[in-house]
């Protein structure tokens, strides 16, 4: 018998989830992106780097580009996103000390409804992506 357990999704992972089709709705080549990302993290053996994080490092360079907007800005979804979330209960353990903190989780994104996405060449974007990743220097616009 194999053990296992089963647990829900925390409730900023599902959120998490909710955002990125957000921003697959905005900018749908983004699907695209993020899983030619992720095969190549595959073919790299890059296991110690998730999908979601690749997704979210997707959607950050791309933001830095301003080739998305920002969902969670105020400004893109107004200030009433602010109110919603939720408060997570972590619980680490550092130095065989128990560490116990609240963490607030923002829940409300907007749609990114008016945004005009940026034209650009998805070739563009991925020798980009390659190129910040693997880069020393900080992330420019």
């Amino acid at each position: 018998m194999i053990p296992f357990t089963i647990s829900p999704p925390s409730p900023c992972r599902i959120v998490l989830l909710d955002l990125l089709r957000a921003y697959c709705n905005v900018y749908p080549p983004l699907r695209e992106l993020i899983s030619f990302i992720h095969l190549w993290a595959q073919s790299h053996q890059l296991a110690g780097i998730t999908p979601l994080c690749l997704s979210l490092m997707t959607i950050a360079y791309l933001q830095a580009k301003d080739y998305i907007p920002n969902l969670q800005d105020p400004e893109v979804g107004g200030e009433e996103i602010l109110q919603n979330g939720v408060w997570k209960r972590e619980e680490k353990t550092e130095d065989g000390n128990t560490r116990v903190a609240s963490v607030w989780c923002q829940t409300g994104f907007g749609d990114g409804a008016g945004w005009q996405t940026a034209r650009f060449d998805v070739a563009d974007v991925l020798a980009g992506w390659f190129q910040c990743v693997f880069s020393t220097t900080p992330l420019s616009r």
